[in-house]
């Protein structure tokens, strides 16, 4: 798999596109990022979004499966298969940690969602259902008569991680104001 970068005529940004191991262009991906580019998506996203469906491409060839054979499990292998990239048949024994972030991953799983709800939308592929009704909202948002009973939520979706924010302590800030040389 190779994401390639190609300059367009008219256009001032360049666009890219994923490309087989044969250097075929995977033309549902083309499509997509068609139509980001036509609906004035940022070159940057447009390249994101590129780079993120060339993983599920990966993972796709890696499991031996077509975009028609993807359902709810293989996007829950896929979201394991992010943190943890490892063969089909291989089953490592020692722990470790994961490669990607609980955001990073959520922000590829968004891309991949975009792609596949754009194929159905077409018509080329069936809808996968990875949203639920969301509960346990104790408030009603400003607009909440507009969007009523419409909130849902990707259960796909990993929770991240509270970052601890890191303090200086009073000797590290004692050493800080002991390095300066500069006068009042």
């Amino acid at each position: 798999m190779r994401v390639q970068r190609i300059e367009v005529e008219n256009k001032p940004n360049p666009l890219y596109l994923l490309l087989d191991k044969e250097y075929q262009l995977i033309e549902p991906v083309m499509k997509f990022i068609k139509y980001l580019d036509n609906t004035g998506k940022s070159p940057n996203t447009i390249k994101a979004y590129c780079y993120h469906l060339k993983l599920l491409y990966e993972f796709m060839e890696q499991r031996g499966v077509i975009l028609n054979d993807i359902n709810f499990e293989l996007l829950a292998d896929f979201v394991g298969w992010l943190r943890y990239p490892t063969a089909n048949n291989v089953i490592d024994l020692q722990s470790k940690e994961a490669i990607r972030e609980e955001t990073t991953v959520n922000t590829i799983l968004n891309a991949v969602m975009s792609f596949l709800d754009y194929l159905s939308r077409l018509g080329e592929f069936k809808s996968i259902d990875v949203f639920k009704q969301a509960k346990g909202r104790n408030f009603k948002g400003f607009l909440h008569h507009v969007n009523k009973g419409r909130y849902q939520k990707n259960v796909l979706k990993l929770r991240v991680k509270k970052k601890q924010i890191r303090t200086l302590t009073a000797e590290e800030v004692k050493q800080i104001i002991d390095a300066c040389h500069t006068k009042k």
